[in-house]
C-alpha cells in the first residue's frame, strides 16, 4: 500500500470493500486492485477541511468526496491518468484546479459548492458528464480537447460569460438561472445539441419568443435555427404586440376599441355585442427615442384583441391570452353580480397573471384598469386595494365612450406603459428573410384563411430558409399569435391557420347555434347550416379535429353515425332534475374538491368531461357539470364547477369510490399539465380536499395524520347494479370492462408521450410513480377479467363471452409489456439520482439491499428531503414514507443508524395542526373525545435539523 493509502486508512478507519460500486455508495471505504493499489476511495461526509493528493493517488479510478460541507480546499499535485469518476459535490469549495493528464476522466460532479472558478489545465478527451450547477461562477471557460462532452449542467450560477473552443459532442446543455446577456458567437458549432434550457437569462441577442417559456422548456431547435438565420444577415425589428381587452359583458370593451380607431364613430348597439373575439390593428405613432432607446422615433402596431365577456366564450378566449401583451381590464358602475355572466375582478386578473407570466422579468404583463360610463355615474376606484391584490395594475383611468372623455389620458397611458410589457418590446430583431415570409403569409391571409405546410415550406424555401429555420419561424409565429400551428398534433401538423379569427368564428358558430345547444351534439348534417362560410370538406374535417385537439368536443356513436358532443355549447343548460338520475338520491360515499390557484381556467371541467367521456352517463351534461358512471362497479359521480370558489366539486356514490376518485384526480392532473404546457403557464396548481367529519380538509393533511376517508366508507347499493344472471347483464359488464381498458390505454399513451419529451430527473421520477400506479391498475384489471371468466362459467353463450374477455386479457397483457419497457428505460436513467445523494444515504440504501425500484424510490425521497420541502406537511410525509420503506429492513441496519432513525421517526410521527404546531393529544374517552394542547414548536425546522444532525453523526444515543 502507498503512504497515502496507509495514512487515510489509519485516520478515517476505512472499511475495505471488494466492490468498487459499493465504495461509491458508502463513505469511509476503499477498494484495491489485485496488486494492492488503491483504485477506489470514498471520504464523503467525513468532515474534511483540506485535502492534497499527489503522486500517491496515481492508481485511483474512483474518488468520492461529496458532502464534506467544511471542505474548502482540494489540491491535485500529481498525475491521475486512471481517474474515471470524480465526486466533489455538496462541499464548500470556491476554487478548483483540474490538472492536465486526466485522460480517463468520464464523469465529474461539482454541483452545490460555492465555486467562483473552475480551471482545466489540460484537456479531458474522455469526459462525458460535467455538473457545475448551483454554484457562484460568473465566467466558465473550457479549452479544446472536450470533444466527447455530451452533458453539461451550468444552471443556477451567476454566469455572464461562457467560452468554449469546440464541443462537437454536446447533446444537453442546462443554462437556466444565470446572467448571460448573449450566447457565444460559436454557439452554432454545437451541431449535436438536442436539449437547451435558457430561462432566467437576460439575453439581449435572442428574442424571448425564440427561447419559449418555462424552466424546462427545450429551446435547442428554435435557438439554433434563429442564430443561423441572422448570421451575416441584415435584421429588422418586430414592432408588434397585443392589446387585449378583458371584462364582463356590456361594460364597453367594443366601444373603447371603436373609439380608439375613430373618435367620431357610432357606438355599437345592444344587438352588436362582441361574438367571442374581434382583432383590429391600432398604431401608436411616433414613439419618441426617450421611450424606446432606439435611434429614431417609430410607429408601433398594437393588435387589439377585443374579447366578448359572455361566459360561454371564456374557454375560447384563453386560447389567445399570452405574454408580451398589454391588457385593459374594463368595468363600469353597473358591472355588478346581479348581471348575467358577471364574474369578479379576481378571475380576470388571475387569468391575466397566469397566462401572461414572464419568467425573465418575474412578473405578469401590465394591466390598465379602465372605469367606463362615468357620464352615467362617476364612482371611485379603490386603487390601493386593487394594487395590493394585483401588483401588475399599473394605471387607473375613468372614461366615457359616449362623451369621449379622458381618451387622451388612456392613450397617454398606453404609450407610457408599453415599455414595461417586456424588456425587448422595441428590440426584437429577426432576419429580413424571415420578415419576408411573414409578410407573404399576411398577404395570403387576405384571401386565404389557411394553407398547408407544403405551401408554407415553398414560401420559406424561396426566401432562402432551410427546413430547421422554417419550422422555428413557424413555431415563433404561433407564439406571437400571427398564425395557429399544431406542430405536435399528427392530424393537424400539415395545416397552418393564417386567420385566428376565422377559427374563433367557426367555434363560436358551433356553441351559439340552436341546433347544437339543444343537446350539445354537433352532427355532420348540421355543417351546412353552421359552417356556410366553410364550404370545403377538408376545412370542416380540420375544424372538427381542431376542436378535438383543444378538447372542446369528443366523438360518440349515435345510431351508427359518429357525432361530436360539445360541452361548452351547454353552458346555459340547467342541472338535470333528480328524476333524470335517481341513483344519486342517497348520501354520497365520498365528497371531495379540487381547489385551484391562482384561478380556475374556464372550461377545465369541460376538458375533464372530454377526457372521461366514456364514463358520462346518459349524456347528463349541463353548464360546467356532468354525471359519470363506472358500469362494472356501478359507481356514479356528480361533477360540477364553482367559479366563485375556484373549485371543482365531486360527489361519488357506489361501490368503488376510491378507484373513481383516483381516475378523476389523475385525469385532472393530466388536463392541467396540458393546459400549462400548451399555454406556457408558470403558475397553475390545484390541491385536493376531502370531506371528513362534517367539513373539508386537505387530503394531504388527512393522510399525513393517518386518515384515509375511503377506508371508512359505508358502501351503499341502490339495487341497480346489473347481475350476471342473463347474457344482457354479462354483455353490459363486458362493455364496461372494455371502456375501462380504453381509459387505461389512453393513460398509457399519454405517459409514453410524456416519456419522450421529459428530460429532467424530477419529472421522470414523477412519471415513474404514475407508471407504477398504472401498472397496479392494469394488474387489478386483469384480475377482474379472470374473475369475470370464472363467474360466467356455465352461462348461455359462455364461449362467446369468454372469447371477448380473452381479447381484453390479451390487450391488457400487451399494455403490461409496454409499461414494463417504460419502467426499464426510466430505471436505467436513475443512476444520476443515486449518485447525487450523500454518502450516508447511499450507505443506507446499500445496507438495505433492496430492489432497483425501491432503491430508486428511496433515493428520490432522500433527495427530496435534502432539497425540496417547503412546508411542514411536505417534510413530514417524506419522512414517514422513508420510515415505512425502511421499517421491514430495520434488523439489517447497524445499531447506531437504527437508533438514529427511530429518533427521527419519533419526532416526525406527532400530529401537527395547520399552523405547524405540535398537538399533544390525551385520550379522555378513546376515539370520542380528546384534550388538545398546542406546543409552539416549528416541526419543519426542528425535524429537518434532526435529520441533518443524524446524518452528520452529531447526535449519538446511549
Amino acid at each position: 500500500m502507498d503512504k497515502l493509502d496507509l495514512n487515510i486508512i489509519t485516520r478515517f478507519k476505512l472499511n475495505k470493500l471488494d466492490s468498487v460500486d459499493h465504495v461509491r455508495r458508502r463513505n469511509n471505504s476503499y477498494s484495491v486492485n489485485e496488486e494492492g493499489k488503491l483504485v477506489a476511495l470514498s471520504l464523503s461526509e467525513s468532515y474534511l477541511q483540506k485535502l492534497i493528493i499527489g503522486e500517491e493517488g496515481f492508481h485511483l479510478e474512483h474518488l468520492y468526496l461529496a458532502g464534506n460541507q467544511e471542505l474548502t480546499h482540494v489540491e491535485f499535485t500529481g498525475s491521475f491518468p486512471n481517474l474515471v469518476h470524480l465526486y466533489l459535490n455538496n462541499c464548500k469549495l470556491n476554487r478548483i484546479i483540474i490538472p492536465a493528464g486526466l485522460s480517463s476522466l468520464r464523469q465529474a460532479y461539482f454541483q452545490n459548492n460555492q465555486l467562483i472558478e473552475l480551471t482545466f489545465e489540460g484537456d479531458c478527451p474522455e469526459l462525458q458528464f460535467l455538473d457545475l450547477s448551483k454554484n457562484q461562477m460568473q465566467r466558465f471557460s473550457l479549452p479544446s480537447g472536450f470533444s466527447r462532452l455530451a452533458y453539461l449542467y451550468l444552471s443556477d450560477n451567476r454566469l455572464k460569460e461562457l467560452i468554449f473552443d469546440t464541443l462537437s459532442g454536446l447533446e444537453i446543455l442546462h443554462l437556466k438561472g444565470n446572467q448571460l446577456d448573449e450566447l457565444p458567437t460559436n454557439f452554432l458549432a454545437l451541431s449535436k445539441l438536442e436539449t437547451l434550457y435558457l430561462s432566467g437569462n437576460p439575453l439581449s441577442n435572442i428574442p424571448p419568443d425564440v427561447i419559449g417559456s418555462g424552466d424546462m422548456h427545450n429551446s435547442a431547435s428554435t435557438v439554433l435555427a434563429y442564430l443561423k438565420s441572422i448570421r451575416g444577415k441584415i435584421t429588422q425589428y418586430l414592432h408588434e404586440a397585443k392589446l387585449i381587452l378583458i371584462g364582463n359583458p356590456e361594460v364597453g370593451k367594443s366601444s373603447i376599441r371603436i373609439k380608439l380607431q375613430d373618435p367620431t364613430a357610432d357606438l355599437p348597439t345592444q344587438d352588436e355585442r362582441t361574438p367571442g373575439l374581434i382583432v383590429e390593428r391600432y398604431f401608436l405613432n411616433q414613439l419618441p427615442v426617450q421611450l424606446t432607446n432606439l435611434e429614431n422615433p417609430i410607429d408601433y402596431q398594437l393588435n387589439i384583441w377585443d374579447f366578448g365577456g359572455q361566459g360561454r366564450y371564456r374557454e375560447i378566449q384563453q386560447l389567445f391570452c399570452s405574454r408580451k401583451s398589454l391588457y385593459l381590464f374594463v368595468t363600469s358602475y353597473d358591472d355588478t353580480p346581479v348581471k348575467e355572466d358577471y364574474i369578479g375582478l379576481e378571475y380576470w386578473l388571475s387569468m391575466v397573471n397566469a397566462y401572461s407570466y414572464d419568467q425573465e422579468q418575474n412578473r405578469p404583463s401590465p394591466v390598465i384598469y379602465v372605469l367606463n360610463k362615468i357620464d352615467c355615474k362617476d364612482e371611485g376606484i379603490d386603487e390601493v386595494q386593487s394594487r395590493k391584490a394585483f401588483s401588475n395594475l399599473t394605471k387607473f383611468v375613468k372614461i366615457s365612450c359616449t362623451e369621449y372623455l379622458n381618451f387622451d389620458v388612456l392613450i397617454g397611458y398606453l404609450r407610457e406603459v408599453l415599455p414595461s410589457v417586456s424588456k425587448d418590446i422595441f428590440s426584437n430583431a429577426y432576419s429580413q428573410e424571415w420578415f419576408r415570409v411573414k409578410e407573404q403569409l399576411e398577404k395570403k391571409a387576405e384571401h386565404n384563411n389557411h394553407i398547408d405546410y407544403v405551401d408554407y415550406w415553398g414560401i420559406c424555401k424561396a426566401e432562402g430558409l432551410d427546413e430547421e429555420q422554417a419550422k422555428a419561424w413557424l413555431t415563433i409565429l404561433d407564439r406571437i399569435g400571427s398564425v395557429i400551428y399544431f406542430g405536435d398534433n399528427k392530424d393537424l401538423n400539415n395545416w397552418i391557420v393564417l386567420n385566428p379569427i376565422w377559427v374563433k368564428d367557426a367555434i363560436c358558430n358551433v356553441i351559439d347555434n340552436p341546433l347544437v345547444t339543444d343537446e350539445g351534439i354537433l352532427k355532420e348534417e348540421f355543417f351546412d347550416a353552421i359552417w356556410k362560410q366553410y364550404p370545403e370538406k377538408l376545412e370542416r374535417r380540420n375544424l372538427v379535429k381542431l376542436m378535438l385537439a383543444y378538447k372542446l368536443a369528443y366523438p360518440i356513436k349515435l345510431k351508427g353515425k359518429e357525432v361530436y358532443v360539445v360541452p361548452s355549447a351547454l353552458f346555459n343548460r340547467p342541472k338535470p332534475t333528480i328524476e333524470d338520475y335517481p341513483h344519486l338520491q342517497q348520501k354520497a360515499n365520498l365528497q371531495f374538491e379540487f381547489h385551484f390557484d391562482p384561478f380556475i381556467p374556464a372550461g377545465i371541467v369541460n376538458k375533464l368531461m372530454v377526457s372521461l367521456n366514456r364514463n358520462i352517463y346518459n349524456n347528463l351534461i349541463w353548464g360546467n357539470g356532468c354525471i359519470l358512471h363506472e358500469p362494472v362497479s356501478n359507481t356514479f359521480v356528480e361533477l360540477r364547477e364553482d367559479w366563485s370558489k375556484r373549485t371543482i366539486q365531486v360527489d361519488i356514490f357506489g361501490n368503488d369510490a376510491q378507484a373513481f376518485y383516483e381516475i378523476i384526480a389523475v385525469t385532472l392532473n393530466v388536463v392541467t399539465e396540458e393546459i400549462k404546457s400548451t399555454r406556457f403557464l408558470q403558475h397553475l396548481t390545484f390541491t385536493e380536499w376531502m370531506f371528513y367529519k362534517d367539513k373539508f380538509h386537505k387530503r394531504k393533511d388527512l393522510e399525513d395524520f393517518g386518515v384515509y376517508p375511503w377506508s371508512k366508507l359505508e358502501v351503499k347499493t341502490d339495487g341497480h347494479k346489473p347481475k350476471p344472471n342473463s347474457m344482457h347483464g354479462i354483455e353490459k359488464e363486458i362493455k364496461g370492462l372494455s371502456d375501462a381498458l380504453d381509459l387505461i390505454i389512453d393513460k398509457k399513451n399519454y405517459f409514453e408521450t410524456e416519456f419522450q419529451k421529459t428530460y429532467d430527473a424530477d419529472k421522470k421520477y414523477t412519471l415513474k410513480l404514475q407508471i407504477k400506479d398504472l401498472e397496479t391498475d392494469i394488474e387489478a384489471y386483469r384480475t377482474k377479467i379472470r374473475g369475470k371468466e370464472q363467474s360466467i362459467h356455465g352461462f348461455e353463450n359462455y364461449e362467446g363471452s369468454k372469447a371477448k374477455l380473452d381479447v381484453l386479457l390479451e390487450k391488457a397483457e400487451q399494455i403490461s409489456q409496454d409499461i414494463s419497457r417504460m419502467e426499464t428505460k426510466l430505471d436505467a436513467g436513475f443512476d444520476a439520482v443515486l449518485t447525487q445523494l450523500s454518502a450516508q444515504d447511499q450507505q443506507l440504501i446499500a445496507i438495505l439491499d433492496t430492489s432497483q425500484s425501491t432503491r430508486t424510490e428511496l433515493a428520490q425521497y432522500f433527495h427530496d428531503l435534502d432539497q425540496k420541502p417547503t412546508n411542514e406537511y411536505e417534510l413530514e410525509i417524506i419522512i414517514q414514507r422513508i420510515n415505512s420503506m425502511i421499517g421491514e429492513h430495520f434488523s439489517n441496519l447497524p445499531e447506531e443508524l437504527a437508533q438514529k432513525l427511530k429518533l427521527l421517526n419519533s419526532k416526525s410521527a406527532d400530529y401537527t395542526d395547520v399552523k405547524g404546531k405540535f398537538k399533544l393529544k390525551i385520550p379522555i374517552i378513546p376515539a370520542i373525545l380528546e384534550y388538545e394542547k398546542e406546543v409552539n414548536w416549528d416541526l419543519r425546522n426542528v425535524a429537518k435539523q434532526i435529520w441533518t444532525d443524524l446524518k452528520a453523526g452529531k447526535i449519538f444515543l446511549k
